[in-house]
């Protein structure tokens, strides 16, 4: 599956939200099925080289180069405990998220499967656990169960991912979590000065609209690589420590 075929198929996503119906992408970890939302997903892909990153936990693989844009791999068996191996060629499935593209590996991508509302049930109460924590819902099919995930939920609380955006795990100073931002997350950084500078003088510099800049400092913001103080009657927006000069 790639990201053409992602896309038609959700040409006709909110038709079919309207009338009651989930696409949800289909996986595997070990013998059970996950799903997540297609709308959360951007792009499926084999498993390739990923590059180790120190001081991160177990369940950050690292991060791949997908068309110039470095993103961060989380192993979901590792990040919900589950034992056992990944086979020889796990799928990588790109998903959204507030920081940015996320990877998670997981064993395969089986199929985009259309279900309707009513047959997604809230998770018991007895759900305990990484799984349960990160649960949607249950939804059956057939005579299979189909964990349903909240992949906000699994990246919001996956805190070290967000800071590989920063730069702020790779030690000193770096490009590194610069190459993470989107085009115009970059065009905003690089137009504030060290001294920093107005929110309309910066909306002047980047010739953007001001929900487009709005958008993009917010981004910024979450990422810790800018911060917005008060100089005298006026705020002033700096880049922090981590972005290099």
């Amino acid at each position: 599956m790639n990201l053409q075929v992602k896309r038609r198929a959700g040409d006709e996503v909110s038709g079919r939200r309207s009338r009651g119906e989930e696409q949800i992408v289909v996986f595997k970890l070990g013998d059970e099925d996950y799903g997540i939302e297609i709308r959360q997903v951007r792009e499926i892909i084999r498993k390739r080289a990923i590059t180790p990153v120190p001081r991160q936990p177990p369940y950050v693989e690292g991060v791949i180069n997908v068309r110039g844009t470095i993103i961060p791999v989380i192993n979901l068996r590792k990040r919900f405990g589950l034992k056992g191996e990944f086979p020889e060629n796990p799928n990588t499935v790109i998903v959204d998220s507030v920081d940015g593209m996320v990877g998670i590996l997981v064993d395969s991508v089986s199929e985009v499967i259309r279900l309707p509302r009513d047959r997604i049930h809230p998770p018991p109460s007895i759900a305990s656990g990484m799984e349960g924590e990160y649960l949607r819902g249950i939804c059956r099919i057939d005579d299979q169960l189909l964990l349903y995930l909240d992949v906000e939920k699994i990246l919001s609380k996956a805190t070290p991912v967000a800071t590989l955006y920063s730069g702020s795990q790779l030690g000193p100073p770096t490009h590194t979590g610069l190459s993470l931002l989107n085009r115009d997350e970059q065009k905003v950084l690089n137009a504030i000065p060290a001294t920093g500078a107005s929110k309309t003088r910066l909306i002047r510099k980047v010739k953007f609209g001001k929900g487009k800049f709005d958008k993009s400092l917010a981004s910024l913001s979450r990422k810790g690589l800018v911060k917005i103080s008060k100089d005298g009657d006026r705020r002033v927006i700096r880049r922090t420590t981590l972005h290099p000069s």
